[in-house]
């Protein structure tokens, strides 16, 4: 089982792609991954519509399981699904696929031992252009004006810096 190494900034949804390769036949599998939910936590599992059967996953307490059972074996090679994760946490981090032997059989429901490769994850830091100088202009009505310039060297100073829109009522009084 490989899951390539991914690498994406804080923020982003990391879709990894489960593969499998010299695939021996399987009528079932059950694919555990244990993680860190301080660091990464999973947003949703999706089947390759190429995998028939039913498949299903369950994510408790830090510990994602994957279970896809089938009439008959399957022989094909490439993507078995799509795991789509969130990252709370920048560096890389290291998550080791296990294979739950009992639940990983042919159609002859005999054992199948399926080698898992760990699956490596980059997450960079919020990255903020430094070359943008935003600026927030307030009018009201025809006679006043505030501009306000935030400097970008200032904002990157901030863990989480947010900006929204704000819209004042037509009495709100500025005072000077």
């Amino acid at each position: 089982i490989i899951s390539t190494a991914q690498t994406r900034a804080m923020g982003e949804t990391i879709s990894v792609d489960v593969e499998i390769k010299e695939n021996p036949g399987l009528m079932g599998y059950h694919l555990r991954l244990p993680y860190d939910s301080a660091i990464v936590s999973v947003v949703d599992v999706v089947p390759n519509a190429n995998w028939n059967g039913k498949f299903d996953y369950s994510v408790e307490n830090g510990m994602l399981d994957i279970l896809w059972t089938n009439g008959e074996d399957v022989k094909a090679e490439g993507v078995m699904f799509t795991l789509k994760l969130s990252a709370k946490e920048s560096g890389q981090h290291s998550l080791d696929w296990a294979c739950v032997q009992e639940d990983t059989y042919n159609e002859n429901w005999e054992a199948v031992a399926l080698t898992c490769e760990q699956l490596c994850l980059t997450v960079e830091p919020f990255k903020l252009n430094l070359d943008l100088a935003p600026q927030i202009a307030i009018s009201v009505g025809a006679e006043m004006q505030v501009s306000y310039t935030i400097m970008a060297s200032k904002v990157s100073s901030f863990e989480n810096f947010y900006l929204c829109s704000c819209v004042f009522p037509t009495e709100f009084v500025f005072a000077l």
